[in-house]
Parts: structure tokens; C-alpha cells; sequence
């Protein structure tokens, strides 16, 4: 099942959204049929740390700073992004802005710059930051800061 072509958003995924993460569920589960696109990176550096109790990866609005961050590409409707504005706490928590990123998948759009959105932290410094600046995150990564999932009341773990 493939998104409806009326209102699709774009958008760029880089923590526990991704596949093989712990929120992976819920692009799969919570907002089905929509349209994986491909592996991307941000066209500009940005800072993507890990921070506050739950361990959370955090992209800053600090255009020029961090690293090209890697992540994932989705095709969504209206419906799908307001789940995800729910999920990600939008826009009290994270804050959803636009973005180009450049598109690392393996066909004819390899290269490509495209405009998606992005979700930012929408005030770092109440969040102890606790990683250097990375390039792509993986909660189970040797950095020993693993995602808490206590943080999410829907978490599948925890249902």
C-alpha cells in the first residue's frame, strides 16, 4: 500500500524512527503504508548528539555546526505527519523545519537534493548533552548510551 499522491510530505527520520532502532514500530505499526524512500544525508552540518535522561538523539538547529548527519527518507500524508508531529512533541518538544538533504540511495536519485522535514530540538540546553557530535546515530552503538523506552508510554515494550 502506497501513500495517497494528495498532500504527501517528505520527511527525513535520523534517530529511533529509523529501521533496526526502537521506534522502528512505529513507521511500520502507528503510520502504515507510508513510502520509504532511501537513505539520505543532510545537505548542510547540523549537530546530532545524544542527550537528556531517556538517552534521546537530538538534532540542533545549529546550521554549519556537527556533521552531514545519515538518515532515512519517507514519503508521508497529512495523516502520518501528525502522528509524527504527536510522537515527536511537536512543537513543544521537537520542532519540525525544513531541510535539504542529499539522497545516498543506490538508483537514479543518488545525489539528488531534496527538500523534506526535519525535526529539532527546540531548546538543547534543557537536555544534558551527553555524546560528541555524530554523523549517524544507532542506540546500540559502542557510545554505552542506549535509548530508555520508559520515555515512550506507547512503546511496544512496554505494553
Amino acid at each position: 500500500m502506497s501513500v495517497s499522491k494528495v498532500n504527501q510530505h517528505t520527511v527525513f527520520v535520523y534517530g529511533t524512527l529509523k529501521k533496526g532502532q526502537p521506534n522502528e514500530y512505529f513507521m511500520k505499526e502507528v503510520i502504515p503504508g507510508n513510502e520509504y524512500i532511501g537513505e539520505a544525508k543532510t545537505a548542510k552540518n547540523y549537530p546530532l548528539v545524544i542527550a537528556g535522561i531517556w538517552n534521546l538523539p537530538m538534532l540542533i538547529n545549529k546550521e554549519g555546526k556537527g556533521k552531514n548527519v545519515h538518515g532515512e527518507l519517507y514519503r508521508v500524508n497529512d495523516e502520518h505527519l501528525e502522528h509524527l508531529d504527536q510522537f515527536e512533541g511537536h512543537p513543544e518538544f521537537y520542532e519540525r523545519k525544513e531541510i535539504h538533504v542529499t539522497s545516498l540511495d543506490d538508483s537514479k536519485m543518488r545525489g539528488s537534493n531534496i527538500k523534506c522535514w526535519a525535526y529539532f530540538i527546540k531548546d538543547d540546553s534543557k537536555n544534558e548533552i551527553k555524546s560528541t557530535y555524530l554523523d549517524k546515530y544507532d542506540s546500540n552503538a559502542n557510545h554505552g548510551l542506549p535509548y530508555d523506552n520508559t520515555e515512550n508510554d506507547e512503546h511496544p515494550d512496554k505494553v
